[in-house]
């Protein structure tokens, strides 16, 4: 694979891939169906569903696999901008950092992707990921890389940071579980279940830590899964979107792992795919790659290869 710099893309299939390493420990933590999940809130003490009901009251209302029901809410007229989406919205982030922290107690040494990220951690320069979770956060992190976001600052900058050698773009245009508006943006009381109904402000957010995630926040600005981003031109979004544009020709090799290049997503994987110089080569790590996605790259000139496993790793 050279020694260019490295990009990777990052979707669901990595979480996927972390239950099958370890099922024991997240047998009933399955990424694509998280209404599933039967969780109590830790401070509250309560389930989630009792502390977003109009959000479970709406889903009932709906068959098929977790995916499909949130989709059909989304469907629904004007549903947008109904509470029961406000309420999911804020039920996904509170899922998410529950089954983060059930993922940060686990010895993850020996996963391929732990070893893969080591042993590149020198030409890893950038990561786009459409995840909530913190898995390949939490990688670089233990790998010696030090993560910035345009647009996104840390409100408490990570243990040992500084100390880190190598430095990365991290880009999340559908949200993250710890990404909150900053404390001067929307000063008010919040609790589950919501007493004030906040969306869609374009507002200045930060990063936060682990103690504060299940904390009651006064918004939630994730992507609903199968949705198109209601945050396209918001002012955490936008920057990242920017150094893509601006430097994707360096990263002569782009990792895929685990994007379904579902249509709602094309216009963000686009901005990533159409940045690379031509002829990059593109890694596709997945069991059951797109056809579409290996059409889109194909018509963009990039040299693609597709693996089950992450591909030879660098020096660890």
């Amino acid at each position: 694979m050279g020694t260019s710099e490295m990009l990777l893309l990052v979707g669901n299939g990595l979480s996927m891939d972390l239950r099958q390493q370890f099922p024991e420990h997240l047998a009933e933590w399955h990424t694509g169906r998280p209404l599933s999940w039967e969780l109590a809130h830790p401070e509250l003490n309560r389930p989630l569903k009792e502390l977003f009901p109009a959000a479970y009251d709406a889903l009932e209302g709906y068959a098929g696999t977790d995916f499909e029901r949130m989709t059909k809410l989304l469907e629904d007229e004007d549903s947008e901008s109904k509470f029961p989406v406000v309420e999911l919205r804020h039920y996904l982030v509170m899922a998410f950092s529950m089954y983060q922290r059930t993922v940060d107690q686990l010895p993850l040494s020996q996963w391929q992707w732990w070893q893969f990220i080591r042993g590149n951690r020198d030409r890893i320069s950038g990561i786009v990921s459409f995840n909530y979770d913190l898995i390949v956060e939490g990688l670089a992190a233990r790998a010696g890389i030090r993560l910035f976001t345009e647009g996104v600052p840390d409100a408490c900058p990570a243990l040992f940071d500084e100390l880190r050698p190598h430095k990365a773009l991290l880009w999340k245009p559908h949200g993250s579980l710890d990404y909150r508006p900053t404390k001067n943006s929307i000063v008010m009381p919040s609790t589950y279940p919501l007493m004030n109904w906040v969306f869609d402000n374009d507002l200045p957010l930060e990063r936060f830590p682990s103690p504060e995630w299940t904390v009651p926040r006064i918004e939630a600005d994730v992507v609903v899964p199968t949705e198109s981003s209601r945050y396209r031109h918001f002012q955490w979004v936008v920057p990242g979107e920017q150094v893509v544009r601006a430097q994707g020709r360096r990263w002569g090799v782009c990792v895929i792992v685990g994007i379904s290049y579902a249509p709602c997503d094309r216009e963000e994987i686009d901005i990533v795919l159409t940045s690379l110089p031509q002829g990059a080569q593109v890694v596709v790590v997945d069991p059951s790659p797109s056809a579409d996605l290996l059409q889109r790259l194909g018509d963009l000139q990039l040299e693609v290869t597709c693996m089950q496993r992450p591909p030879a790793l660098g020096a660890a």
